[in-house]
């Protein structure tokens, strides 16, 4: 970028007037005055099969279901059966097309 260029006008001046730069999520949690939700595990049912386990086992972080199918190396419909079964208990959430642990 050259000197004298206006490209960071709007930012600086946003800056200036108050605004708030925000890197993370931390940033607007500590603007609002808000602590971050701690994790709290809650006991799984008793009565899910293995491979529903297995599922909520490789469910780390949110995947897409394809990316799910090869990290379990389970079958679409083995996986899909799992999946259904997991989001009617509320075990699971399904956002922006990924697969996620509730």
């Amino acid at each position: 970028m050259r000197w004298g260029k206006e490209g960071g006008y709007g930012a600086n001046k946003l800056l200036k007037e108050g605004a708030i730069l925000v890197r993370s999520a931390e940033d607007i949690l500590e603007v609002l005055d808000l602590k971050p939700n701690t994790i709290q595990q809650t006991s799984l049912p008793l009565d899910l099969s293995d491979i529903e386990m297995e599922v909520l086992s490789a469910l780390t972080e949110p995947l897409v279901r394809d990316e799910l199918i090869y990290k379990t190396d389970l079958s679409a419909q083995e996986a899909n059966i799992a999946l259904s079964s997991l989001l009617l208990r509320g075990l699971i959430a399904e956002r922006i097309g990924k697969v996620e642990r509730v």
